[in-house]
C-alpha cells in the first residue's frame, strides 16, 4: 500500500514553497538557474476548497506566496497518495481517479461528477484504468481492465462512456487501449493481438472495421480523419481513411509511426532486430518517401500541421531527443547536460503549431520539465519530483504536477511566450 500522507488534521500545511520551484526569488542567480527566461508572468490556478469533499481525497490548503517573476495563488494537498489526477481539455476542471472511483470536478474544484467502477464482473476482477477526457461531446471515457483473481495481467478491457454527471452512456469491448483522436471525434482500436482494427464515433458506433488489419502500433491524426496502422497480419504500414478504405500503404511493418492532421504527413521507425541503428521515414500524403534518417530510437511525434518531428533517441551511452523539420533537416539535439530523457512517464510533445517542444528530462537531483523552441533554447523550467506526476492541456495553457499528495496547476502563460 502506498504510505499515508502528512497533515491529517485539519490546520493547513504553512511550509514555505522553495524557490526552486516557483523558478524565481530574490537571488538572480537562482532566477536564472531555475527559470532561464521567462517574459510573462504566470498563475497557479485557483482551486476552490471544495475539493476537500472528495470522500476518498481530502485536501488541505496552503498558504498563498509570491515571488517576483511568480505568483502562487493555491496550492493543495491530498491526504491519500493513490489520487492521479488529470487536466481537462483546455485545462478547465480536473478528473481525479481514487482506485475505481473516478471524480469529475470543474474549474472552481466542484465535483460536478462521480463515476464508481465495479470491483467484479463476474469472476473477473476489475481496475479503472485509463480516461479519456476529449471528446467533442464532452463525454468521458473510461477504460474497464479485467484480470483473473489473483493475477494482476489484464485479461480484456471494457470502454465505459460516461457523461460529465458520471452517467453511464454505452459500453463495450475492445481488445487494446484506445486512441482518442484530439478533435475528440473519432476512436481508434487499432486490433492487436488478433482482433480487428475498428474506428469508433464519439457515439460508440463503428464507422468502419477492417479485418484484414490489426496492430503492432498505430496513430491517429489530430483531426481524427485517418489512422495509420503497423500491421502485424502481414509485413506492412497502411494509412486508412474516415471510409475504411486504404489511402496508401508501404511494404515496411513498423516499430512506431506518428501521423499529422489530414494525413498530410506520416513519419514511420523501423528496426531491423537486435541492430541498434534504425530508420526514420517521411511520408507525404500520397505515401511518397520524401526523406529517411539512419537513428537509434524509441518514440516520434509529429507536430499537427506537419512542420516538426520530435524523436526520442537512446543509445547506449545517452537518452535524449532529436527535432527535424519536415525536410529532414536536424533543427536541435539535447545535449546530455539536460540530463536523460525517460519514455517511460516522461513529458514528450510538440506543440500543434510545430514551434514548440515540452520535454522532461531526469537529472541527479531530480527531474525537471522543459519548454523549449525548436532550436533547443530554452524559455522555461520546472522542476518536478521524481516520483512526480505531469498532464497538459491540448492547448499547450494549462499545466498540472502532482506528486503523492501535493498537486499544483500552472496557467495560462506558462506557456505564452512560445506560442
Amino acid at each position: 500500500m502506498a504510505p499515508a500522507c502528512k497533515n491529517e488534521g485539519s490546520e493547513p500545511d504553512l511550509r514555505p514553497i522553495p524557490s526552486a520551484l516557483l523558478g524565481a526569488g530574490t537571488d538572480s542567480n537562482l532566477r536564472e538557474m531555475y527559470m532561464c527566461k521567462v517574459h510573462k508572468y504566470f498563475l497557479i490556478l485557483s482551486l476552490s476548497a471544495a475539493i476537500g469533499l472528495l470522500s476518498a481525497c481530502s485536501w488541505a490548503q496552503v498558504a498563498a506566496a509570491s515571488r517576483t517573476a511568480a505568483v502562487l495563488q493555491k496550492e493543495f494537498v491530498s491526504l491519500s497518495s493513490y489520487t492521479d489526477a488529470k487536466l481537462l481539455p483546455g485545462g478547465k476542471g480536473l478528473t481525479i481517479v481514487d482506485h475505481n472511483t473516478l471524480k469529475i470536478l470543474d474549474n472552481d474544484g466542484q465535483v460536478v461528477g462521480t463515476y464508481i467502477a465495479p470491483k467484479k464482473l463476474g469472476e473477473w476482477d476489475v481496475t479503472l484504468g485509463n480516461v479519456h477526457s476529449g471528446l467533442a461531446n464532452g463525454n468521458y471515457l473510461a477504460e474497464l481492465r479485467l484480470s483473473e483473481p489473483g493475477n494482476p495481467g489484464v485479461s480484456g478491457i471494457i470502454l465505459v462512456c460516461i457523461t460529465s454527471t458520471g452517467k453511464r452512456v454505452w459500453k463495450r469491448p475492445v481488445s487494446d487501449p484506445v486512441i482518442v483522436a484530439k478533435s475528440g471525434r473519432t476512436i481508434l482500436e487499432r486490433g492487436h493481438e488478433g482482433g480487428e482494427a475498428e474506428f469508433l464515433d464519439m457515439d460508440g458506433k463503428v464507422i468502419w472495421r477492417r479485418s484484414d488489419v490489426y496492430g503492432y502500433t498505430a496513430d491517429l491524426s489530430p483531426d481524427g480523419e485517418f489512422a495509420v496502422i503497423a500491421n502485424e497480419k502481414k509485413p506492412e504500414t497502411v494509412v486508412i481513411g474516415k471510409d475504411g478504405k486504404t489511402v496508401w500503404s508501404i511494404p515496411i511493418r513498423a516499430d512506431e509511426v506518428a501521423i499529422s492532421s489530414n494525413g498530410s504527413a506520416v513519419a514511420v521507425y523501423t528496426n531491423a532486430g537486435e541492430i541498434p541503428i534504425g530508420t526514420i521515414r517521411w511520408y507525404d500524403v500520397t505515401g511518397r518517401e520524401r526523406w529517411h534518417k539512419d537513428i537509434s530510437l524509441s518514440k516520434l511525434r509529429i507536430s499537427e500541421n506537419s512542420k516538426t518531428l520530435l524523436v526520442g533517441v537512446e543509445t547506449k551511452t545517452h537518452a535524449g531527443v532529436s527535432v527535424f523539420d519536415s525536410t529532414g533537416t536536424l533543427l536541435w539535439d539535447s545535449p546530455p547536460s539536460f540530463g536523460r530523457w525517460r519514455q517511460e512517464e516522461g513529458v514528450f510533445d510538440v506543440s500543434p503549431d510545430g514551434n514548440s517542444l515540452l520535454v522532461s528530462f531526469d537529472e541527479s537531483s531530480g527531474r525537471s520539465l522543459y519548454l523549449l523552441s525548436t532550436d533547443g533554447k530554452l524559455n522555461s523550467r520546472v522542476s518536478v519530483p521524481s516520483s512526480g506526476r505531469i498532464s497538459w492541456s491540448e492547448d499547450w495553457k494549462t499545466l498540472l504536477i502532482q506528486d503523492k499528495c501535493k498537486v499544483q496547476i500552472y496557467k495560462d502563460n506558462l506557456f505564452a511566450d512560445n506560442r
